[in-house]
């Protein structure tokens, strides 16, 4: 079986907390376009960058240098700089400011939009050609912001998936959590839903154990049990604390072992399941369901929640749930991917956490559906406690209502 059929449409917007966030994922998003036999394109803004993706890829994923240069050489990884212009008057993008050169020289800079479209069109026609699986994009936006083009935004974000929707095309327009955060005025910002991400980004690893957000969905990457378990505890007890609802629905809730590891951590585990302070349920039934695409016992599952939560005062319900990890684990990943689509539709008042092994996210062929697993998150936290970022993913007819909404605004 293949578990690698690429997708088409896929077109999404990263929002990173660092630099280094940005340049590890972009260095992974290639890695798996070699695998895969797909055509890559990465645009950044500087050599600096590029030096560091390659750097990337040699240090942790093993590419020589010698395998970069032919893979550039073959045309199988194309890496591209901005195009832009400078004083050109027939280009549909204008910055609303000018910039001063060293000279005193007043500078204006726009984006190339036909260089770059005749730059994606001829990528995926040669991936078509050169018979390849698909074709994948990385861009970073660092330098719209830089150079104050935000003006570009909207077309930037609809170029791409519309170039073709006959051939897998998987594309990534990658923005700093910063550079967001001092636009927030901007209409292409607003329109993209950008500003979803930012005040979830804005919160430390500790607020989101001691105080997430509500309905906030949460993917959290483990390498050890011992560091899952004790980051599902930490979760759970706070939760306990605030005498809120607290749920630990797992496939391993039937393994008497992994639960006196667990009672151990838990505060009073016996008096608050007693008390249905926290409610321990066993998903090995819900997985089968899950299996066969019936999410009705998880519909039920939140119907008895909030039944539940009537007589509190506090109505937050934290949630700690392994069925859609499990699911890509045994790579049924298109059903876990659902799950987890479910799950963000945000069924109730309260935090979701989801753990997933970290080779789960970062080995072939996991690492494949990794962005469609992101996306259905509102972030991700690794295996070091730091904040990845958020992920949003844009349907193509989304794109279409974006560029129509941004035309009728004055």
């Amino acid at each position: 079986m293949n578990y690698r059929v690429p997708e088409k449409d896929n077109h999404f917007l990263a929002v990173y907390t660092s630099r280094d966030m940005e340049i590890e994922d972009a260095a992974h998003f290639l890695k798996i376009g070699f695998e895969n036999d797909e055509l890559t394109l990465l645009i950044i803004s500087d050599d600096r960058t590029k030096k560091e993706i390659i750097e990337k890829l040699h240090n942790k994923y093993n590419f020589s240098y010698n395998e970069t240069d032919n893979l550039q050489r073959k045309g199988d990884l194309h890496i591209a700089k901005y195009y832009l212009a400078n004083n050109t008057r027939d280009i549909s993008y204008d910055c609303s400011d000018k910039l001063d050169s060293e000279d005193g020289i007043q500078t204006k800079f726009v984006l190339d939009k036909a260089k770059i479209r005749n730059l994606l069109i001829s990528f995926v026609d040669n991936a078509m050609n050169n018979r390849k699986t698909g074709a994948r994009v990385f861009i970073s936006t660092s330098q719209f912001f830089r150079l104050r083009l935000a003006n570009a935004f909207s077309d930037h974000e609809i170029l791409p998936p519309t170039i073709s929707r006959d051939f897998p095309l998987t594309v990534i327009n990658a923005y700093q959590a910063s550079d967001v955060s001092m636009n927030t005025a901007s209409k292409e910002i607003i329109s993209l839903d950008l500003l979803n991400s930012q005040p979830r980004l804005g919160k430390k690893y500790n607020d989101i154990i001691e105080n997430p957000p509500n309905k906030g969905h949460v993917a959290v990457l483990y390498v050890t049990e011992d560091y899952r378990d004790s980051l599902i505890a930490s979760y759970i007890n706070e939760g306990l604390k605030r005498r809120q609802l607290c749920v630990y629905a797992s496939i391993h809730s039937r393994n008497e072992e992994h639960l006196r590891k667990n009672k151990s951590r838990i505060i009073n585990f016996e008096d608050n399941t007693k008390n249905e302070n926290l409610l321990i349920i066993n998903l090995s039934s819900y997985y089968v369901a899950a299996l066969t695409n019936d999410l009705n016992p998880f519909d039920k599952l939140i119907e008895n929640l909030v039944q539940r939560t009537k007589e509190r005062h506090d109505k937050h319900v934290r949630i700690v749930a392994d069925c859609a990890p499990f699911l890509c684990q045994n790579r049924h990943f298109d059903e876990g991917v659902e799950l987890e689509r479910w799950w963000h539709q945000r069924p109730i008042e309260g935090s979701y956490f989801c753990p997933y092994r970290k080779s789960t996210i970062d080995t072939s062929p996991y690492d494949y559906h990794r962005y469609r697993v992101f996306a259905n998150h509102d972030f991700i936290i690794d295996e070091d406690a730091e904040m990845i970022g958020s992920f949003i993913r844009i349907p193509h007819n989304k794109t279409n209502c974006i560029k129509d909404s941004l035309a009728t605004v004055v």
